[in-house]
């Protein structure tokens, strides 16, 4: 389905554009703009939804559809990819935690909730193998991932991408 809806949102860069110049006005977002730019940054957390749509916004610059604030609504073009990105790691985060949830339910009751009924010495012992087991198998229900580590783009690349889109008087707006 992505593919389907990349292909719909950058072949209409007469929307996205107003989107993106909405973000760069200064002025609080209305309820519908605030959903479509976290619409594109969810867009852009697949890498070749943020190629295609790169493209788009760099055609729709490239032939002025940005008006006077085309340096601007380039870097927020920017800032949607920044935010796809660490988008993309929580999401990879959040789906880690619930396959760790997930294999954890039914070791607690196949596992931990018995071992748990067994008294005295015995069930200490069997709680605290049970435990190193759980960990080993990762069915603890904790998740370790590491830092982010994907693409960070600040000022520098915002000027960049309006540089090569606009040419390199677009760079300092």
């Amino acid at each position: 389905l992505r593919p389907a809806v990349t292909g719909l949102v950058a072949g209409q860069p007469g929307v996205v554009l107003p989107v993106l110049d909405a973000a760069v006005t200064g002025a609080p977002l209305d309820a519908g703009g605030d959903a479509a730019l976290r619409g594109l940054g969810y867009l852009v957390t697949d890498e070749d939804a943020a190629t295609e749509l790169t493209a788009a916004v760099r055609g729709a610059l490239q032939t002025g559809a940005a008006g006077g604030f085309a340096g601007e609504v380039a870097g927020a073009h920017v800032a949607v990819l920044e935010y796809g990105q660490r988008l993309r790691y929580a999401l990879e985060w959040s789906q880690a935690q619930s396959w760790a949830v997930d294999l954890q339910m039914p070791w607690q009751l196949a596992v931990s909730a018995p071992l748990s009924a067994v008294p005295g010495v015995a069930g200490e012992l069997a709680g605290a193998v049970e435990g190193v087991a759980a960990d080993l198998l990762g069915t603890n229900g904790e998740v370790e991932i590491g830092p982010d580590t994907g693409i960070v783009r600040t000022g520098v690349d915002a000027a960049g991408f309006a540089a090569g889109a606009l040419g390199p008087a677009a760079a300092p707006a």
